[in-house]
């Protein structure tokens, strides 16, 4: 068993980044058994949740209407996005297939009808990434949209933050090694 913190450290990296494990101490055994999917003997990828589909993103965003609290995944927020587009695209041809005074007014409750749920998972993907809410009124600037757009494609913050768990279910590298440690020091 390692004697001391920097040993113990020294065998997480071994663990966590230079596969094939090795797992024959007990703390060994757990971070492989985190870190190794079922049936798939070597393999290092974290385990997390698949991404959302497009309905499910959909149907979260609106079951999550006027919510500003949790986190949201990249898939959610880029999925709703997307859905939002293609809706204003839709609305524009049948605004112009129609009349346009129809299509202006249809785009117009269609956009206050979402206006809510875009807020509400703009500021849960903010929080994925450890940031207030707050910051989505940077939006009304194209200094402050560029910034917003490079976080909302930024990685969920590993574990549980400020705002939640994880979305994806994952367990951060900094959670194993606390784990790890926490074994450790119960087995020694």
């Amino acid at each position: 068993a390692p004697t001391d913190s920097s040993e113990l450290s020294a065998k997480l990296q071994l663990l966590l980044w230079q596969p094939p494990f090795s797992c024959f101490t007990l703390t060994e055994k757990a971070l492989c058994a985190i870190l190794k999917s079922p049936g798939e003997p070597g393999n290092s990828k974290r385990l997390e949740r698949e991404n959302m589909t497009f309905g499910e993103s959909i149907k979260t965003v609106f079951s999550k209407y006027v919510d500003f609290e949790g986190r949201a995944r990249r898939s959610e927020y880029w999925y709703f996005t997307l859905f939002i587009f293609i809706l204003d695209a839709v609305l524009w041809l049948l605004g112009h297939l129609v009349s346009a005074k129809f299509g202006n007014t249809l785009m117009s409750l269609v956009s206050l009808a979402i206006f809510l749920p875009s807020l509400g998972v703009a500021v849960r993907r903010l929080h994925d990434i450890g940031k207030s809410g707050w910051w989505a009124l940077l939006v009304i600037t194209v200094v402050g949209s560029l910034l917003l757009i490079f976080w909302w494609v930024q990685d969920s913050q590993d574990g549980e933050n400020e705002y939640g768990p994880n979305p994806k279910g994952v367990i951060g590298r900094s959670e194993i090694e606390e784990n790890a440690r926490k074994k450790w020091e119960q087995d020694s």
